[in-house]
């Protein structure tokens, strides 16, 4: 391996209480605390910061519902029925139709019909709405988005069908009723 390249393993969790803690890597900003990698001019790539954080952080809100961590990025829910991405999104992973990196928590739509039930993999991310129906983005490779293409997308699109639950698989799995 590499030994001074930086780590994409970050860690989070949510309190009772509605607050979201994080830390771990930050090199995309994913950690939600608006910090993304700094260099400064004099220094070569190599040799950057990236405000890793080592203890947990406090991310700016009080109503997280659940989040899940991915590559380089995190979505989030909150007690509203929102969702929120930041990190790093290639492929239109964050949903937020941009393959832009953002640092702090950026909401996902305006819908307020998410349920929290979130998955993430490699670059394809998906998620649950309150009426059951799933909704993909992100890298569509190897048909990873159920689409029937390798069309990446950058805002969540329905998955046709009847959903009863999400499972956690490598890519995604997912269970049909009946």
């Amino acid at each position: 391996g590499n030994a001074g390249a930086p780590t994409t393993h970050s860690y989070g969790g949510v309190t009772p209480t509605g607050s979201l803690y994080m830390w771990g890597a930050n090199a995309a900003g994913q950690l939600g605390l608006n910090e993304g990698p700094y260099r400064a001019p004099w220094q070569p790539a190599w040799g950057r910061t990236n405000r890793d954080k080592s203890t947990p952080n406090s991310v700016p809100g009080t109503t997280w519902k659940y989040m899940q961590n991915g590559v380089n990025m995190t979505l989030a829910s909150k007690t509203d029925g929102t969702l929120w991405a930041w990190g790093s999104g290639p492929a239109g992973s964050l949903g937020l139709n941009t393959t832009s990196q953002y640092s702090s928590p950026t909401q996902i739509g305006t819908d307020t019909t998410w349920t929290g039930k979130i998955f993430m993999s490699g670059n394809a991310s998906a998620a649950v709405k309150t009426d059951g129906s799933v909704w993909v983005w992100g890298q569509g490779g190897n048909r990873s988005l159920g689409q029937n293409d390798t069309t990446a997308y950058s805002s969540p699109i329905q998955l046709s069908g009847d959903w009863t639950d999400m499972g956690d698989g490598y890519l995604m799995n997912l269970i049909k009723p009946g």
